[in-house]
Formats: C-alpha cells, structure tokens, sequence
C-alpha cells in the first residue's frame, strides 16, 4: 500500500549527550530507547528526544533546542 514504516534505537551514549552538552538534562547514561514511526528520520529523532530530552528544563527555550538538535544528529547520522 505504499505505506512506509521504520523504527529507530537511539542510545544516550556519551557521545551523544557530549554533542547535546547543556541541552540534555540528566540522561541516563547508556539508556536505550526504540521508537517505530513513518519514517526512519522521524522515529530517530522521537528516540532522541525520548532518551535524552525527556527531562523538563527550568528554561523552556532549551528544550525547543535539544529537540531541534536531535532532529539535526538524525539528520547527519550521527546518533
């Protein structure tokens, strides 16, 4: 049916949440989370966002940023 599916395991390696620096609020190092969506881009950055941004900031303008920035590591790969 043309319908397209994919899942994406993104982990919160220390690579990672050395790219997202103070973006990132206290990820649990080595989590994993698997996250299946409409695409592989969309459901990597779902998983980013799961395993290292899903902790509320005091400032609410950077967690738009760790949220854009999952978007952008999908994007190049790097997750």
């Amino acid at each position: 049916d043309g319908t397209s599916f994919a899942c994406e395991r993104v982990c919160a390696s220390d690579r990672l949440i050395k790219r997202l620096g103070y973006l990132s609020k206290d990820p649990t190092p080595n989590s994993c989370v698997t996250v299946c969506g409409s695409s592989g881009i969309d459901a990597c950055t779902e998983a980013c966002q799961r395993s290292v941004c899903s902790l509320p900031h005091t400032v609410p303008a950077w967690q738009d940023q760790c949220n854009k920035r999952c978007t952008q590591e999908c994007l190049r790969g790097r997750t």
